[in-house]
């Protein structure tokens, strides 16, 4: 009798221990789909009037939930005319038409977008911004005569044929031995090509080509740096270089 009492009271005690892990299970919190990130920030002033409104989440969407109701831009009560766009985690809001200078704008997701698997956004997101007094974006880069071509380089430019490039080509202070694949024909100041619809130009040629050349490059060389000294936004080494799937906003 005494050891059928023991065997009992183990058993009794199993059936407690599993009842307790599958309440543990129960009670686990289930994460929810959510925004992570938003470009313009919350209540953020001087936003450029032509500003792209981007929208990251916590896992991949269903592009086919993101339309002009689900994703609303409004000045006060008035919708701002605008197309929305989902790709890899990310959706934008891109206005038809520049925004109003110093005004408040207002930003809706609603929990009308969902994940791949059709679970809804947790809760709706809303946020707002000012635009600026004369935020226009960011100024163009000034590409000087360097935008007289399609190709400019200053050591070598090298063509595996067959190409069909619309334009001028320049290479300086390099010569016309280091343009290859053209098969070029000679002409007076420049040369000319069957894959090139325009002028291919060296620093060898006869004037004013080398002059003409020389400040070209040195245009480019001030055009890049201009480029590559702004910050906003900023996209350097973005993905170690792969940006596939990515949506970046106007800039740099």
């Amino acid at each position: 009798m005494m050891l059928k009492k023991t065997i009992t009271a183990i058993v009794l005690t199993a059936v407690v221990l599993l009842a307790g892990c599958k309440k543990d299970v129960i009670e686990q919190p289930i994460m929810g789909v959510k925004v992570v990130s938003h470009s313009p920030a919350t209540n953020a002033t001087n936003v450029a009037l032509n500003k792209v409104i981007s929208v990251s989440f916590s896992e991949a969407m269903d592009p086919a939930t993101f339309n002009n109701q689900t994703f609303t831009l409004k000045q006060g009560t008035n919708t701002v005319i605008g197309t929305v766009y989902y790709s890899g985690i990310t959706a934008t809001f891109t206005p038809a038409a520049p925004l109003t200078p110093n005004v408040m704008y207002t930003v809706n997701i609603t929990t009308g977008v969902k994940n791949a698997t059709g679970k809804a956004l947790t809760e709706s997101t809303t946020w707002s911004f000012t635009t600026g007094l004369n935020a226009t974006g960011l100024s163009s880069v000034d590409l000087g005569t360097a935008e007289n071509y399609v190709i400019l380089a200053k050591t070598a430019i090298n063509n595996i044929p067959t190409s069909s490039i619309t334009g001028d080509i320049g290479l300086s202070p390099a010569t016309t031995a280091n343009i290859t694949g053209f098969s070029l024909a000679n002409a007076i100041g420049y040369a000319t090509s069957a894959q090139v619809t325009g002028r291919v130009y060296a620093a060898d040629m006869l004037v004013p080509t080398p002059l003409n050349l020389t400040l070209a490059v040195s245009n480019m060389t001030t055009a890049y740096n201009d480029a590559a000294g702004r910050t906003s936004p900023d996209f350097s080494e973005l993905g170690s270089g792969n940006i596939g799937g990515k949506i970046l906003v106007p800039g740099v």
